[in-house]
């Protein structure tokens, strides 16, 4: 990150925040006031003043644009063109190579599959002839009973007068609708609950 934040800086950005000399100077402080871990700090509080610096950056694409967004003519995203565009494509980067391609994260993103197109697949098949005139098996009318009354309601509601095509639709988007809903740790503990893992 030293080698990347030295080139951001020689680039012209230093003037505006100085990237590498500030979480040099945070970490000398760090040691300096007997921070724990001095690495951490530094990061910790170079993160919070990245993002004061972003957020007037953003501001300013914000309003040195407005009329061009507005109008739905502005093709760029906020930071185009203002001092902190080279920082947020450094993070960016930064985040992509070290962050979100560790073995860590896909084997989450692993698990994470798994576990929807599991509730997908016994969801849907559950409300597939939930309020038709065919009956439901035991096991679907229990999974149907899972999803919250809450949802289960606006789907009553929206499907009165429907055709059968709109309803099987309707039902469907309960079905997202209530996953898309949940957090992970509701997921994967249904998830465990469905499959009898205990």
């Amino acid at each position: 990150m030293h080698e990347e934040l030295k080139k951001l800086d020689e680039s012209g950005a230093k003037i505006q925040f100085g990237a590498l000399e500030r979480l040099q100077n945070l970490y000398a402080r760090g040691i300096q006031q007997g921070a724990k871990s001095p690495e951490s700090y530094a990061v910790k509080n170079w993160i919070v003043r990245a993002q004061a610096f972003l957020i007037s950056c953003v501001t300013f694409g914000f309003t040195s644009n407005y009329d061009a967004i507005m109008d739905g003519t502005y093709k760029y995203d906020l930071f185009h063109g203002t001092y902190g565009e080279e920082l947020m494509e450094l993070l960016g980067d930064l985040s992509y190579r070290y962050v979100f391609s560790s073995n860590d994260i896909y084997r989450h993103e692993i698990s994470e599959a798994v576990i929807l197109d599991f509730l997908m697949d016994k969801l849907v098949q559950a409300v597939l002839y939930y309020d038709t005139e065919h009956e439901l098996t035991a096991l679907n009318e229990r999974i149907v009973s899972v999803i919250s009354d809450n949802y289960r309601k606006a789907y009553l509601t929206q499907a009165q007068g429907k055709s059968k095509a709109e309803k099987l639709y309707l039902r469907l988007l309960l079905v997202t609708d209530y996953v898309c809903g949940m957090t992970d740790s509701y997921a994967k503990r249904l998830y465990q609950e469905l499959k009898g893992i205990i």
